[in-house]
């Protein structure tokens, strides 16, 4: 995947190993803040 960025980076990633429906933990997508990180909290967009 390449990605052309508004300032003229461009961004190369290569991925492999790729596989479909994978069973994910929900512990995978809980958010912790590393100590001292000040979180900024909204509403989500509409």
């Amino acid at each position: 995947m390449t990605i052309e960025e508004t300032d003229g980076v461009t961004n190369q990633f290569t991925f492999s190993g790729e596989a479909d429906n994978m069973p994910a933990a929900d512990t995978a997508f809980q958010f912790v803040p590393p100590p001292g990180v000040h979180v900024v909290e909204g509403e989500p967009p509409v």
